[in-house]
C-alpha cells in the first residue's frame, strides 16, 4: 500500500521504489525486465479472478487504506512477496 499510495503512477517507478524499499539499492535493467514482467502476469492473472484478489486484499492485520484496487494491492503484495524472498533481503547469521 505504501507503494501504491506514493506520489509516482506507473510500474518502472513503483517497482524501484518498492525495490528500495526492500534491497536499499536501484533494481538493474535485467532485475527490472523480469519484476515487470511478472508484475504483468500477477495482475493478468488477478483481473482474470477478481475473486482472489479481493481475497487476498483483505488479508492482514491493519485496515487498508481506502479507495485502492483490489486487483493492484493483490498484484503488489505477490510482488513484494517476491522480493522479500530475493538472497539479497534475507537476513542471513
Amino acid at each position: 500500500e505504501r507503494v501504491l499510495s506514493a506520489p509516482q503512477a506507473g510500474d518502472a517507478p513503483r517497482l524501484k521504489q518498492a525495490f528500495l524499499l526492500t534491497i536499499s539499492r536501484p533494481p538493474t535493467v535485467a532485475e527490472s525486465t523480469i519484476l515487470l514482467a511478472n508484475l504483468k502476469h500477477q495482475r493478468s492473472a488477478f483481473m482474470r479472478a477478481p475473486q482472489a484478489a479481493a481475497k487476498l486484499a483483505a488479508t492482514g492485520d491493519t485496515p487498508r487504506r481506502p479507495g485502492l484496487d483490489d486487483c493492484e494491492v493483490a498484484t503488489w503484495t505477490t510482488l513484494s512477496s517476491l522480493l522479500l524472498n530475493l538472497d539479497e533481503a534475507i537476513s542471513r547469521e
